[in-house]
């Protein structure tokens, strides 16, 4: 482990103050402990709002019990390096692509999981389902098709997240090859989609079209201050990275301009996330062979601001790195509120061996300056690159300042699976 050291934060009253350093490596947690996961390639995952160490994982199992799509609870050691299964449920027995599963951070033991799998005529239905939980045990709803079309609807990368100022209601993305027409033809137009949960029962409120573009890999993320605001991090028009505001009334969606973060291709390989400051975002993304990261600031309250962005920063050089690509750009904030000294983690693989998954802490100062720290390498004892899981396989810890979790498979090993805790500087009172 790492110590990159840490700031004291004094808010006064005689309160003691408990520092905790930065360890961009707490623990590692073998998430096939249970030996029926057998994921393959891909999982997605979420922590409890309530209840802390629960974790959802979603997961195609690898053919081992028959490429079905599958959801378990378990429960993370307290030390962060072990986690224990509860009994497993399909959701979809034919060939399920993963998307996402979130809880509801409004009502206890509420969540809901997003993918894709093909029906009995082998079309593909952008589906969601609804569970509860009782302790590690899982009840899960019947699945809702939420296709454009009647027969195939391809969606790439679709995933949903609870509205945190609403109870309940949940907004989703997605890259829709069929087009509103039915037709096909479209390649990959980004999809907004929102449902309500009640208890294991989804209803598909609307669908809509943010832009008619190609959309890459999008993640869907809240402002931390203004309610019923949020971002769309994605790539888009030539795959350059870009950002939608938007705004939630009810159940209906107003979105702002699309802003685009750097006029070079990231391709499927860019992150955002939102700071504890209202309309403060990072964005870290591909731009040609480097990765680069870059402060935004947001002065509107609704969906019709103008991002201002500082300096681009480089975060990994392709030619320094010996012209290996640098891929899966992933990036986090604390999920707290008060407790952040302004900083992110960040993390990108690259096929050096013992090297090849690298990860840093980004210090935010002033209103748009970011300054990146050391890298350092982790799961190195493991054979093949541990890829980094994209969209849900970063999640900021509910109950622990600056604790974060990210999730990650092995190329050459499929079935591999881990857990990894890290620490951002932070401070308990």
């Amino acid at each position: 482990m790492s110590n990159f050291g840490y700031t004291m934060l004094g808010f006064g009253g005689g309160k003691n103050e408990v520092p905790i350093a930065a360890d961009v490596i707490a623990a590692e947690a073998d998430c096939e402990a249970t030996t029926q996961i057998n994921v393959q390639n891909n999982w997605a995952f979420d922590l409890d709002p309530f209840n802390e160490n629960k974790i959802l994982a979603l997961y195609r199992d690898d053919g081992t019990y028959g490429n079905d799509l599958q959801v378990v609870c378990g429960t993370i050691a307290a030390d962060g390096s072990t986690v224990t299964w509860g009994s497993i449920v399909e959701c979809h027995p034919r060939y399920g692509n993963v998307g996402t599963v979130s809880f509801d951070p409004n009502t206890e033991n509420s969540f809901i999981v997003a993918h894709t799998g093909r029906n009995t005529g082998n079309q593909d239905e952008p589906t969601a389902q609804a569970g509860t939980l009782s302790g590690t045990t899982i009840t899960l709803g019947s699945g809702v098709d939420s296709s454009w079309c009647t027969s195939d609807d391809q969606m790439n990368h679709f995933s949903c997240i609870f509205n945190p100022s609403q109870a309940g209601q949940v907004c989703s993305l997605g890259g829709n090859y069929g087009g509103t027409s039915c037709g096909g033809g479209a390649y990959r137009m980004l999809d907004f989609k929102v449902f309500t949960v009640s208890g294991t029962t989804v209803t598909h409120v609307s669908s809509q079209i943010v832009d008619t573009n190609t959309a890459s890999t999008s993640k869907l993320v809240w402002d931390k201050v203004t309610p019923n605001k949020g971002y769309i991090f994605t790539g888009l028009d030539s795959t350059y990275p870009h950002v939608i505001p938007f705004t939630m009334s009810g159940n209906t969606p107003t979105f702002g301009t699309k802003q685009v973060t750097n006029s070079v291709t990231c391709g499927e390989y860019q992150m955002g996330c939102t700071m504890q400051q209202a309309g403060k975002l990072v964005h870290y993304y591909k731009s040609g062979g480097h990765t680069h990261i870059r402060v935004g600031n947001d002065p509107a309250t609704d969906s019709t601001g103008t991002i201002v962005w500082g300096d681009e920063v480089v975060v990994s050089d392709f030619e320094d790195e010996g012209s290996h690509l640098q891929l899966y750009p992933t990036i986090q904030s604390e999920g707290w509120s008060g407790n952040t000294l302004n900083s992110v983690i960040l993390g990108y693989n690259i096929p050096v061996s013992g090297d090849c998954s690298r990860w840093m802490i980004g210090t935010l100062s002033g209103d748009d300056t970011i300054t990146i720290g050391a890298s350092e390498n982790f799961i190195s004892s493991h054979s093949g690159t541990p890829d980094i899981n994209m969209g849900n396989g970063i999640v900021a810890d509910p109950f622990n300042p600056g604790r974060i979790y990210s999730g990650h498979s092995y190329t050459g090993n499929s079935s591999a699976t881990m857990l990894v805790r890290h620490q951002l500087p932070s401070f308990e009172l």
